[in-house]
């Protein structure tokens, strides 16, 4: 445990970590915390008692630091709130390096299985990629962008089977030397795209229409020094002058350059250079994206939070490109969430972090209108860039989804999304509207009077019928009303000013949407305009108690600005402007006792929001109880979002459908060390089915022609054995009683 001792910094300290070492750097005693800096003086007394920022930059907000033990007296006089992450980060680099020696120089696994299962240094990584090229050389060339600053090129590799020119997509990591996973996802992601191509219908689509472009290692020098001097070093090697070494390579590029969230002093870990483009490594990607203009989308892959940023960095709000960024970022965090159930929260840096100006995307995106992400990898500060190996592979696979996503966008032109979900159901006799959103990617400029929607009924002829334009980049289509038990199929396109027609599905109408039209049987429906005897339990709770209202908070701490249905209000924690977000917890929202015991097969639906500023183990827990609320069952677990997500579960999955069923929302920040927000709206127990029709032969809903055509062809006596569906009335023989069952139900 640590405790306050005589206050004493070592004069020279930091200058000390930050130069070369004849025998690597220790670290002994140093832990790792988590700060809550809520003013611009915690903020600048944290940069004194720190030499190391953990977190991408300093700001206001949760941000992680390195403390050596001479320091520690400071942090705690300081009075700014903090938690331990690692208590002592030198045995934990120990075990890696005793673990790496015995894998191999190249950090190769012992028994020569899995690459991934562990990490590699520059040699490895560079030996993989040429092994990569060999095994496919119609696929992959290699390319040098420049040299570091102390002489080692800095290598891409193009890979795809497109002609030159297609447009493409590049993915780099390694600016920053001590994010050992980034190289690794790189990695993994030009496997993927090669031995993927040719057996793998979805990537072989984008390979023959998009070009990949992967820099593994974009910072050379700092990468070879953390494996061999320094496992904690961040910057290039540039020599300062002044004794200090380093540059931060991404607060280096010409867009905000200068701004907050960087550094003029030589020895800050964010320090941003001398002038913009000052380092030769940043200079080299720079050069390269000017010389292949057809680069449209980009991710700049780091670690460690759990998050999908995008523009802006250098300064407040989101990129200005109607909604582009934020609907291809939100697309990618659910592709992530789907393949091992980690949660990477997405937005704009500056919104969901802080400050941080000079970096790439805000170059990329601003300066070359390259579409730019940044992904933090994991962890989200347990192990912080010291990952175990265990979670490499993890990291590499969950990520691959978002940047086939990515590239999807890319090689699609224009993204189709679904700000309220595509229905499967929708209710019977009752005409049900689609909202869509369309976001330009390479189309250029979309033409909104061309939006248009293709509804087919029961299979019959594809209609095209207009979208109205809801605003911006958002339309509405209607559904016809339908007779329970049919059939909707439907499919959208829209025209590019250029002419080129762009389809949702793309392959649309070999692919389509489908939705049936059944009668809904609601036992409970709960808008949250009423209180249906919800209640409030609150175990441990400081702050952010579920509350119902109209929602007060105005979205910049994760909280929703409206709610879900749109009749106002809906249950959410801590109902104010402010810091008024979930501390401690749970706090429980559980519903009164509801009757679903006359329902066949009941279906539980409900509107849910839930952010985590720093995707620590907080959730959002849904459970159902079928005893009154003496047992819980829990239906689902949530650790993050990008807005309202409205999710069905079948009842009978989780418990007996009973007279006593209810449900449970539980929401938690514990520890409390990050910034959480709930909401629930749109509660609803219902059935879904059509009341069968006596003379429905076919089982298609109807008593029709083709009904009447089946009984005919089946008139006389039942075959043994053998099933006889025109038989209605279970006789044995298809005759007039039967006949009299189809005319008298006849539906036509």
């Amino acid at each position: 445990m640590k405790t306050i001792s005589t206050l004493a910094i070592a004069g020279g300290l930091w200058l000390s970590l930050a130069v070369a070492a004849a025998t690597p750097v220790r670290y002994d005693g140093h832990t790792i915390v988590r700060t809550h800096l809520s003013t611009a003086e915690q903020v600048e007394t944290m940069r004194h008692i720190s030499p190391d920022v953990w977190s991408e930059s300093v700001g206001l907000g949760v941000v992680d630091f390195r403390i050596p033990p001479a320091a520690w007296d400071t942090l705690v006089l300081s009075g700014i709130p903090f938690e331990i992450l690692i208590d002592d980060i030198q045995p934990r680099i120990d075990a890696e390096q005793t673990r790496l020696a015995a894998g191999g120089a190249a950090g190769g696994a012992a028994d020569g299985g899995d690459w991934y299962a562990d990490f590699k240094d520059r040699d490895a990584i560079i030996t993989r990629f040429a092994t990569i090229a060999a095994t496919y050389p119609e696929l992959v060339e290699i390319t040098t962008l420049g040299e570091s600053i102390e002489g080692r090129p800095i290598l891409g590799y193009r890979i795809s089977a497109a002609p030159a020119g297609s447009p493409g997509v590049l993915f780099n990591s390694c600016q920053h030397a001590r994010e050992w996973v980034s190289p690794m996802v790189t990695t993994f992601i030009a496997e993927e795209l090669t031995s993927g191509y040719g057996d793998d219908p979805a990537i072989t689509t984008l390979m023959d229409t998009v070009e990949f472009y992967i820099i593994p290692i974009v910072n050379p020098d700092g990468y070879e020094f953390s494996w061999t001097d320094d496992r904690l070093w961040r910057k290039n090697r540039r020599p300062n002058g002044d004794g200090t070494v380093g540059v931060d390579t991404n607060r280096n590029w010409d867009f905000g350059w200068g701004g907050g969230g960087s550094s003029g002093d030589t020895s800050d870990p964010t320090y941003r250079g001398t002038a913009p483009f000052s380092e030769p490594e940043t200079r080299a990607m720079r050069d390269f994206y000017q010389s292949h203009p057809d680069i449209v989308a980009s991710i700049d892959f780091h670690s460690y939070s759990q998050l999908v940023l995008f523009p802006w960095a250098f300064q407040e709000g989101g990129p200005g490109d109607d909604g582009q960024h934020d609907a291809i970022g939100g697309s990618m965090s659910s592709d992530i969430a789907a393949v091992h159930g980690m949660s990477y929260v997405a937005g704009p840096v500056f919104e969901t972090l802080y400050q941080a100006s000079g970096g790439s995307i805000d170059w990329t995106w601003g300066d070359q209108g390259v579409i730019s992400y940044t992904i933090e990898l994991r962890d989200t500060g347990a192990f912080g860039f010291l990952l175990p190996p265990e979670q490499i592979r993890p990291t590499a696979e969950e990520n691959f989804p978002a940047i086939l996503t990515l590239a999807g966008a890319v090689a699609q032109g224009a993204v189709f999304s679904f700000p309220a979900g595509l229905p499967t159901l929708v209710e019977a006799g009752v005409a049900s509207s689609v909202s869509v959103d369309v976001q330009a990617i390479t189309s250029g400029p979309l033409d909104p009077a061309s939006a248009r929607m293709f509804v087919s009924v029961d299979g019959d002829a594809f209609i095209e019928t207009e979208m109205v334009r809801a605003g911006g980049s958002s339309f509405t289509g209607t559904l016809p009303a339908l007779d329970c038990g049919q059939r909707v199929e439907f499919y959208f396109q829209i025209d590019s000013l250029k002419g080129v027609t762009y389809a949702n599905p793309t392959d649309a109408p070999t692919t389509v949407y489908a939705a049936d039209a059944v009668e809904f049987t609601l036992v409970y429906d709960d808008d949250f305009e009423l209180d249906l005897g919800w209640a409030v339990e609150n175990v441990d709770l400081s702050d952010g108690a579920w509350e119902i209202g109209v929602p007060a908070g105005d979205g910049d701490r994760g909280d929703p600005v409206a709610d879900f249905d749109g009749s106002g209000a809906c249950a959410l924690t801590g109902n104010q402007a402010g810091n008024s977000d979930v501390d401690g917890g749970p706090t429980r929202l559980v519903s009164a006792a509801i009757d679903v015991s006359g329902l066949p097969d009941p279906q539980l639906g409900y509107a849910r929001w839930f952010t985590n500023d720093d995707q620590d183990e907080d959730r959002l827990t849904v459970e159902l109880s079928d005893d009154d609320g003496a047992s819980w069952t829990e239906v689902e677990s949530v650790g993050g979002g990008t807005g309202w997500t409205q999710v069905t579960f079948a009842v009978a999955d989780f418990v007996t459908p009973t007279s006593t069923v209810r449900v449970r929302f539980s929401a938690t920040d514990n520890p409390n060390n990050s910034v959480t927000e709930a909401a629930i709206d749109a509660v609803r127990f219902f059935a879904a089915e059509c009341d069968e029709v006596p003379g429905d032969v076919d089982g298609d809903g109807d008593a029709d022609f083709s009904d009447l055509l089946i009984l005919i062809s089946s008139w006389g006596k039942c075959p043994p054995d053998v099933a006889c569906p025109a038989d209605l009335n279970g006789d044995g023989t298809v005759d007039f009683i039967d006949l009299l069952e189809v005319l008298s139900s006849w539906t036509g």
